[in-house]
């Protein structure tokens, strides 16, 4: 007689780990499971947030991912699946916003046609309203105090019945918030390092974390490689800016990408201050470096 099959269930994968997959059922109950060498014969490889079947581990066989249930989207890195918004955490202060890294994500998410939410945490602090530079940039912009609690039941609704994946600079306070979302997780949260006044790291991999009291799924993610492998040239750019849409109708040319070329109707709306200066400035410098890699490309 052949041995008899293990039992299977469902659940998702939360993490991997080291060749290993992590999958949390609907009773909370984790398992660690490998992958079935047929996937990889087929080129694919489980991802944490897969909605999967899996056979159930004995105390002799491991278990095993069997199934990887379709995917609604899957991001390449970080490597996670079935997202339904990208959350951009910012610091008011401490540390300095990187808003050159924040218009990253926000093209990141275009061409993976994902919801943005931009939130402004330390609103307690004194400085910039940075927010006021996204205003026409098609994102639900929140502020917040993570510490005083200014703010963090609408962030609540925000999350409520979705995934949501975090992102941001180290030391924004990503960890706290998911920590006054469900204070049992008891994230590390990282302090800030005294004398560069940079962030530790606290994330070294993504995992997803299931909050039952909003019936969703936040993943906080240690990075994003941005833009470096997205399939865009440099003339996709400009069409990833929202606040560009109504200026370009006027170009005189129709490949106009809005930096050195006469009669630009959003260089207009710049002059008229209908669009960020900052970040417009920031854009020449994302151009300038597809330009750069598209010309290294053919050397």
């Amino acid at each position: 007689m052949g041995m008899k099959e293990n039992r299977r269930a469902e659940g998702r994968i939360v993490k991997g780990v080291g060749g290993y997959y992590y999958v949390e059922t609907s009773d909370g109950s984790v398992y660690e499971c490998r992958a079935r060498g047929l996937f990889r014969k087929q080129g694919i490889k489980p991802a944490p947030g897969d909605y999967v079947e899996f056979s159930l581990p004995t105390d002799t066989i491991a278990g095993n991912v069997e199934v990887i249930k379709e995917r609604m989207n899957a991001l390449k890195r970080p490597y996670i699946a079935n997202v339904d918004q990208l959350m951009v955490v910012i610091a008011k202060k401490r540390p300095d916003p990187d808003l050159l890294l924040v218009d990253r994500l926000l093209i990141y998410a275009r061409l993976m046609e994902l919801p943005v939410i931009l939130v402004q945490n330390k609103d307690d602090l004194t400085g910039e309203d940075i927010l006021s530079q996204y205003r026409d940039a098609e994102v639900k912009c929140m502020s917040i105090s993570v510490k005083t609690g200014t703010g963090l039941c609408e962030i609540r609704e925000v999350l409520r019945g979705k995934t949501t994946c975090l992102a941001g600079q180290s030391a924004v306070g990503k960890s706290s918030l998911i920590n006054a979302m469900d204070p049992s997780l008891s994230l590390d949260t990282g302090d800030l390092a005294k004398k560069a006044d940079r962030g530790t790291h606290t994330t070294r991999h993504s995992e997803f974390m299931r909050i039952d009291s909003l019936d969703c799924w936040i993943v906080d993610t240690p990075g994003f490689s941005i833009l470096e492998n997205a399939e865009m040239s440099m003339y996709d750019l400009k069409d990833l800016y929202p606040e560009f849409t109504e200026g370009a109708k006027t170009c005189r040319f129709d490949r106009c990408v809005h930096i050195n070329e006469p009669d630009c109707g959003v260089k207009e709306m710049l002059k008229e201050g209908r669009i960020s200066p900052e970040r417009y400035e920031r854009y020449k410098l994302i151009y300038n470096e597809l330009k750069e890699r598209e010309m290294n490309r053919y050397d």
